[in-house]
This record gives structure tokens, C-alpha cells and sequence, in this order.
């Protein structure tokens, strides 16, 4: 039978995955690394990252799920359809703006660091200059270029270190301007000073202050750059999605839980019972014990009171529940792990294979 057969795999492959994971926890490194080899870390981070690609593909099942499931609503017209089509154009649209907003950022943090790495940059040349390497002028000679280029995209606005944008701070893009016109006037006589070989004694001197005027006009461009990015119609877009639609969604959904809360503390708070009575009388001395100050502060000794109930008999009960939740979750995790477990969206409907082969 072809379930059958199924079955077999997917039990097979869940229990030798659960196995892995479970002798690694267990089993100490340095047994491992006997049984394994000494590349043992290696091999455990390639399966970590396969784990990993596997729950990315399910993160991928589960969307194409709701394509399917909403989308088969939309074009038979269901009762409700129009939620539906909401929700698959709202997908779509938080896709792409998310898409271009995460573009925009990448983008972004290559522009400004350029001039980030060549403050490191400049520390590579002190260093070879030490070592008295023959790399020294080149690396110079390519820093001057690269400066240069920079100042250039300063210019250009095509490029998130554009400092010419209206919205920009004038003073910080007229500094930026100002520092890059310096960093580029120490890089080009570092050069000839490399060139020349005539100032050897101060050329400590003038890399390391090339390199923290390097780290001063970085950090200067990071700020253009984070202005510019703010300012483009993806971050605008993700941010009013954000603002306009996540946020006050979250607030209606959670003033609606509120409703239900109450309600459920109205029908728990009856007094029908000895139990219900204690946890009543609990909870008002708790709500009294948190009131600062006002009509309904009762006395100085409910805030000692309030104190010892979370202390001594809530924080007990909690995790008592806690570790009842662990252990439950616990035999959940290994009945799954051994495949004992069936879901409840699982079905008997699945393909068989008939005696003749049909």
C-alpha cells in the first residue's frame, strides 16, 4: 500500500532526525568527537543549517496553504470572500514593499561602508608601512582613487550618499562635504610622501591621522545615508503599513480580547463554590495591595499582603503549572518523535495502490 509506505519514510527520517539532536544534547562533545572525527562542529552546523532549510520550507508550505485555501474562496465567491481578497492583496503588498525597503537598506549600508572599510583600510597601510612592505603605495594610491570615487556619489543622486537632497541637514551635509575634501587632501599627500620617500619619519603620523579623520567622515556618512534611505518611498511605504494597518490591528485585537477577559473573570468570580470565594478574595486583595494611593487605598498592610500571595502562593502554583506544561510537552515531543502522534488535520483519504497495480 502506498500510505503504508509513506508512513514508513516519514517515521523513519523523524525518528534517525530526533536521534541526531538527542544523542548530541546527551552524549558529551568529547564522546562525540571520538565517535565522529574532529570535524564534528563542522558537521553538526551543516545540519543545523539544513534544519533550518527544512523549517523555511515549511514557513514557504504554509503561505502557499493560504494561497490555496483563500484563494479558491475568492474565485468561487464564498461566503466571506472579501476578507480573503483582503488578505491575499494585503500579502502581496507587504511582500514587495518589504522586498524594496530591504533592497533599499542593503544598498544603503554598501554606500556609506566604502568609507567605512578604508579607515581600516588606512590601518593596513601603517602596517605594511611597519613591515616595510612593497604594498604600502599601491594600497595609498588606491585609497586616493577610492576617496575620490566617493566624493563623486557624493554628487550623484542616484546613490543614498547623495548630499545635495533638500530634506538633508545642511550642516551635516555641508560637514560631510567638507570632511570628504580633507580625507582626500591627507590621502593624495600620504601618496607622495610614499612616492617621494622624503618624509619617512612622519609617516606614521599622517596614516594615523588619515585614519581617524577616515573614522569621522564614515560615521558622517552614515548619517547621510540612513537620511536618504528614511526618505525613499519603500521605507515610507513599510513604515505607514506598519503604522497604519499592524499597530492599530494589534490595539483592536487586544481591546477585543479585553472584553472577553472580563467576561470570563465575571463568570470565574461568582461565588458558587469555596474555591471560587478564595480566589475572589485573592484577587481583590491583590488589586487593592497595587492601588498607590486615593479612595480605594484600605490600608498600609495590603501591599505586604498583595506581595506575600504573588511570592508564596502564586509563584508556586506557576510553576507548578509550568512544569506540568514541560513534562506534558515533553511526551508530546517523543510520541512525535517515535510517530505515535496523528494530527488532527491528517486524513485516510491518500492514494493506494490496488493488488493489480491500478
Amino acid at each position: 500500500m502506498l500510505r503504508h509506505y509513506k508512513q514508513a519514510i516519514i517515521a523513519a527520517v523523524t525518528f534517525i532526525g530526533g536521534l541526531y539532536y538527542f544523542l548530541e544534547f546527551m552524549l558529551p562533545e568529547s564522546l562525540l568527537e571520538a565517535l565522529v572525527g574532529q570535524n564534528y562542529l563542522d558537521i553538526h552546523q551543516h545540519i543545523s543549517r539544513g534544519t533550518i532549510f527544512v523549517g523555511t520550507m515549511a514557513i514557504g508550505l504554509g503561505i502557499i496553504n493560504l494561497f490555496r485555501v483563500h484563494g479558491k474562496a475568492i474565485i468561487k465567491k464564498k461566503k466571506g470572500w472579501i476578507n480573503s481578497l483582503a488578505l491575499v492583496v494585503g500579502i502581496f503588498a507587504t511582500l514587495f514593499v518589504e522586498y524594496c525597503d530591504f533592497r533599499n537598506a542593503e544598498r544603503q549600508v554598501e554606500d556609506w561602508k566604502q568609507i567605512a572599510d578604508l579607515g581600516t583600510f588606512a590601518s593596513k597601510i601603517l602596517e605594511d608601512h611597519k613591515s616595510n612592505s612593497g604594498d604600502a603605495a599601491r594600497r595609498t594610491e588606491f585609497l586616493s582613487k577610492r576617496l575620490e570615487s566617493v566624493r563623486e556619489k557624493a554628487q550623484s543622486s542616484d546613490t543614498f550618499l547623495n548630499s545635495n537632497a533638500a530634506y538633508l541637514d545642511r550642516d551635516t551635509a555641508n560637514e560631510f562635504r567638507e570632511q570628504l575634501v580633507i580625507s582626500a587632501t591627507l590621502a593624495d599627500s600620504l601618496y607622495q610622501k610614499y612616492l617621494d620617500r622624503s618624509d619617512l619619519e612622519k609617516l606614521d603620523t599622517a596614516t594615523n591621522e588619515l585614519s581617524t579623520q577616515l573614522k569621522k567622515t564614515a560615521s558622517l556618512a552614515r548619517d547621510i545615508a540612513d537620511a536618504n534611505y528614511q526618505a525613499t518611498a519603500a521605507k515610507q511605504a513599510s513604515t505607514f503599513i506598519h503604522e497604519a494597518f499592524f499597530v492599530p490591528l494589534g490595539s483592536a485585537m487586544f481591546s477585543l480580547l479585553a472584553f472577553y477577559v472580563a467576561t470570563a473573570a465575571y463568570r470565574t468570580f461568582r461565588v458558587r463554590s469555596l474555591e471560587a470565594f478564595l480566589m475572589m478574595t485573592a484577587a481583590i486583595i491583590v488589586m487593592l495591595g497595587q492601588i498607590p494611593h486615593g479612595p480605594l487605598y484600605v490600608s498600609t498592610n495590603l501591599p505586604g499582603i498583595r506581595l506575600w500571595l504573588l511570592e508564596n502562593i502564586s509563584t508556586p502554583a506557576f510553576r507548578a503549572v509550568v512544569f506540568g506544561s514541560a513534562v506534558a510537552g515533553l511526551a508530546m515531543a517523543i510520541r512525535m518523535w517515535l510517530s505515535l502522534e496523528r494530527s488532527p488535520l491528517a486524513t485516510d483519504e491518500l492514494p493506494t495502490i490496488n493488488q493489480k497495480g491500478a
